[in-house]
């Protein structure tokens, strides 16, 4: 998995979550 920059539709929510979680995290 190195193309980063193609993301699939049906990744893009879980994506999402995921930085939302991090951002939470981080704060």
């Amino acid at each position: 998995m190195t193309d980063t920059t193609f993301i699939p539709d049906y990744l893009k929510p879980a994506l999402e979550r995921l930085a939302a979680a991090r951002a939470a995290h981080l704060e």
